[in-house]
């Protein structure tokens, strides 16, 4: 049986066999109407994208925007034949969209073909630049002016005060190690962009890795008097494609995070098995726990629930970022569980290697 005819199929044989043909291969939305805007050509890509879209009915009806109208009666009954607007469709996914009128004239009728260029990846960028550089600047603002007032303190009043000076010094190292904390994290991010598609090849074994990532932290969690205990029911040669750096900064990052976040006195756990191709990991704490409205947007950068706690402890926002980049790398997936009071769950799995 043969395939039903497209939208430009159907009327190819009385429009513009050549404009058909173009359409069926642009990559953007591509409508052309009548002087009235009812819809009597378009590509695949506009059916795809307007799902409501249809041949004889008006585009108005679902391009809703008095911006993208104005537009089209402009070109319409302008002298300038080609009109260019930007325009913001509302609803469940926003979209940036800059359109292109040009009139035509089609065996005697008037066209108004109709390019619509989605711009809203771009715009998310410039955004999602924008702010990064916000934040960035934020960060350091704070501990810059910090070490800044204490310079200038100990080189004046505290000049001469032993006890006040190893005071400031102690808060300007801290400083300065949030400082470069900060750095080393963007630098980190830096290079996960870079990096975010390709996939590694090299084999490694996570359960050496994942123990060196605990026993790297004992002396912190010591310090708390919080026990880390590990389960991981995989054998020793178990492998995953990965990088054994980015891998030991995960467990690093999920487990040490867990200690930050929990009273003293409290257990952490690192649990894992091998399931149906898969490895499983659950970096579990017992710590404040996180309100269900903050999940969604733990791993957005410099995302905080709690600015003062993740101040005291150091944090920046950008530790779970790195770990999505990571494990999104290594084709692994990251799923947070958390209940206010009684602590979190951060379940990582990784495809094992096929051997």
């Amino acid at each position: 049986m043969p395939e039903a005819p497209s939208a430009i199929e159907e009327i190819s044989d009385s429009e513009n066999a050549a404009l058909a043909a173009a359409l069926r291969y642009e990559p953007d939305e591509v409508f052309v109407t009548d002087a009235t805007g009812v819809i009597v050509m378009m590509n695949e890509s506009a059916k795809k994208n307007f799902p409501r879209s249809t041949l004889k009915t008006p585009i108005f009806l679902f391009i809703r925007s008095p911006m993208f109208k104005k537009a089209f009666d402009t070109a319409l009954y302008s002298n300038a034949k080609i009109e260019k607007v930007k325009f913001v469709l509302r609803g469940e996914n926003e979209r940036h969209l800059e359109a292109v009128f040009i009139q035509t004239r089609t065996e005697g009728r008037d066209r108004m073909y109709i390019r619509l260029h989605d711009e809203t990846e771009r715009v998310r960028t410039e955004i999602a630049q924008r702010d990064f550089i916000a934040n960035v600047s934020h960060e350091l603002r704070t501990p810059l002016a910090s070490i800044a007032g204490f310079t200038e303190t100990l080189r004046g009043a505290a000049k001469d005060d032993p006890e006040a000076r190893e005071k400031f010094l102690e808060i300007m190292a801290t400083q300065a190690e949030r400082m470069n904390s900060l750095i080393l994290s963007l630098l980190s991010l830096s290079r996960l962009e870079l990096t975010r598609h390709t996939r590694p090849t090299t084999p490694i074994t996570p359960k050496t890795i994942i123990i060196q990532a605990t026993e790297a932290l004992l002396p912190i969690a010591a310090k708390k008097n919080i026990q880390i205990k590990t389960a991981l029911n995989f054998g020793d040669s178990l492998e995953i494609l990965g990088e054994k750096d980015e891998i030991f900064r995960v467990f690093q990052n999920l487990i040490e995070n867990a200690i930050k976040y929990s009273e003293p006195d409290k257990t952490v756990t690192v649990t894992g098995e091998a399931v149906d191709h898969e490895l499983r990991l659950i970096v579990k704490d017992e710590g404040f726990g996180i309100a269900p409205e903050h999940l969604p947007r733990l791993t957005e950068r410099f995302y905080r629930t709690d600015e003062a706690r993740n101040r005291a402890v150091g944090g920046a926002g950008l530790g779970l970022s790195i770990v999505a980049g990571i494990i999104y790398r290594h084709k692994g997936t990251l799923d947070i569980q958390s209940v206010e009071g009684e602590g979190s769950e951060f379940h990582v799995t990784f495809p094992i290697a096929e051997k």
